[in-house]
């Protein structure tokens, strides 16, 4: 299919790729990975799983919107070996993290960039605060991205070589990508696009094409058609109902919140590929004409939409990692404004920067790259994807670490990998420790908060209270009642008649301490401490609801 050869693994790839593994699994062996506890909201996908190995069906809760067979099937996998709870659940989160990480190392090598910059791509993917975060819960994030990541591997190898099993092994993790989340459609729509530019004279280039886009689809469409007449609903990205809702709360137009989700992408992105950007040699001028421009846009829009910062939420808040589903954490420590700032305008200076050295080497040299279908194959991957989440209502962030792959092995196989000046290497690797520390420290904090949290709810049961009428939080809550909580439960928190309420807060009108849990923090060093609240007026009445 293309001229150009692939990187072969030399002894350098397998040293860089060894060390990016160990690094990675050095986190659960310090952090721990045995909490026995639902995180986030994998509450919903162990469900699925424990059903699965309980009875032989597969039923997805209410709370799910994606088709989610493959993440059941990877996690079943891990629980039969390893005995069903969320500690097996969060080692199979953390084996596809590992697989990420050398997808992306192979996929920017196999583009044809040097060692020491794939392994800096793969060291921003697998280190980001957001992937870490993931790898300790059973999201669907870390397995479909590694999905994504290897299938991208093949089928770059078919657009450049047309080796047909290339293209066989790319399809089928395609369709193992798309019945996990339903985005994965996106590949194969691609990979066509990529062929049909880059050779569209070449009856192969066609063949391949309508072959990966007509078996991809039609698996998609026969599971979806199964899982309707098995559980009544088809997959969807999000729910109408609900973002119609949020667009009318925030008074609105659609296109104002694709304007706001541009920016917020633009940022975030920023900070994703940070550490290559970095290593990447560039005119001075261009540089800074491309950071200012992004710094003076991100200063107007968020004026104008009148963003939090971070602009960004479900992973990086503004006093930490993780969501939190408790109230009272508006009193916990969170980074000074000036600090997000700060953060902000050159996570917009960098996202700037990427698209102008993309147009820089790009667009000069276009004939050049039209010719390259595993690039233009990368390119149209990160735009396919990215746009059906701009309308999305809530964006968030961690939806942008699937292109971190992708598009950082674009941006380098385009702009060029070797930096000219000996200051950039030190500095994209400050950056790469930098996002592990945090990575590091923020997950520490979040598992911390959440263990101390689970502690209490624990203590209520044993007690005799259970989440019939106690607020724990959507994740205790959804995995004790039935796994249905948004459709079974009157009210938005869940419960049937609120005795407890769990919060970071020290007081409430109308409750009462009941019990409490200090834990230690490291963002900063210190102590926090999280309650169990009890409404006055049930103070001296006797205990209703028993654990079952």
């Amino acid at each position: 299919m293309n001229s150009m050869p692939r990187s072969h693994f030399n002894a350098s790839d397998w040293r860089a790729l060894a060390l990016l593994l160990v690094g990675w699994f050095a986190l659960p062996l310090l952090l721990g990975s045995g909490a026995r506890i639902p995180l986030n909201d994998d509450w919903a996908y162990a469900h699925t799983v424990k059903t699965l190995l309980d009875t032989g069906e597969f039923r997805r809760p209410s709370w799910t919107w994606v088709p989610a067979l493959t993440h059941t099937a990877w996690g079943a996998l891990f629980a039969k070996g390893l005995g069903f709870g969320f500690p097996a659940l969060r080692w199979s989160s953390l084996v596809a993290g590992a697989l990420g990480i050398a997808g992306t190392f192979t996929l920017t090598r196999r583009v044809g960039v040097a060692t020491r910059a794939a392994a800096l791509l793969a060291a921003a993917y697998g280190f980001n605060p957001v992937h870490v975060h993931l790898g300790f819960t059973f999201m669907t994030d870390t397995l479909f991205i590694a999905l994504c990541v290897w299938s991208l591997v093949f089928l770059t190898d078919f657009a450049r070589d047309g080796g047909w099993g290339s293209l066989a092994a790319g399809a089928a993790l395609a369709i193992a990508a798309t019945l996990s989340r339903q985005t994965a459609l996106v590949l194969p729509a691609a990979f066509a696009l990529a062929l049909l530019i880059a050779r569209p004279l070449d009856w192969r280039a066609w063949l391949a094409a309508a072959l990966c886009a007509g078996v991809v689809g039609l698996v998609y469409l026969r599971a979806e058609q199964w899982l309707f007449e098995t559980g009544g609903r088809w997959s969807r990205l999000y729910s109408v109902r609900d973002a119609g809702k949020f667009i009318a709360r925030e008074q609105a137009s659609a296109l104002f919140h694709l304007l706001k989700h541009g920016l917020v992408t633009l940022i975030v992105l920023g900070w994703f590929l940070a550490p290559v950007l970095l290593r990447i040699s560039a005119p001075l001028r261009l540089r800074l004409a491309a950071s200012a421009l992004g710094a003076a846009s991100a200063v107007a829009l968020i004026h104008r939409f009148g963003l939090d910062l971070p602009p960004s939420y479900n992973v990086i808040w503004d006093l930490g990692l993780g969501p939190l589903t408790i109230g009272g954490k508006e009193l916990l420590p969170h980074a000074p404004i000036w600090l997000w700032w700060a953060i902000t305008l050159l996570g917009a200076a960098a996202g700037a920067e990427a698209l102008a050295l993309l147009a820089w080497r790009g667009l000069p040299a276009w004939r050049v790259w039209r010719r390259r279908g595993d690039i233009l194959l990368l390119l149209a991957f990160s735009a396919g994807f990215l746009l059906p989440h701009l309308g999305r209502a809530p964006f968030f962030d961690r939806y942008l670490l699937t292109l971190v792959a992708p598009l950082g092995a674009a941006l380098l196989a385009i702009a060029g990998s070797e930096p000219a000046s000996s200051w950039r290497r030190p500095a994209s690797l400050a950056a790469i420790a930098f996002f592990a520390a945090f990575s590091f420290a923020g997950t520490h904090d979040y598992l911390a908060r959440s263990e101390a949290k689970w502690a209490l709810l624990m203590q209520l049961r044993a007690e005799g209270y259970n989440e019939r009428v106690v607020v724990g939080g959507i994740e205790y809550n959804g995995w004790f009642d039935d796994f249905d909580p948004y459709e079974r439960s009157p009210g938005g928190n869940f419960v049937w008649d609120e005795e407890f309420l769990l919060t970071y807060a020290p007081h409430k009108n109308r409750y009462a301490t009941y019990a409490e849990l200090s834990y230690a923090r490291w963002l900063p060093p210190g102590r926090e401490t999280v309650r169990a609240l009890r409404r006055s007026e049930k103070q001296s009445q006797p205990v209703r609801a028993r654990v079952e």
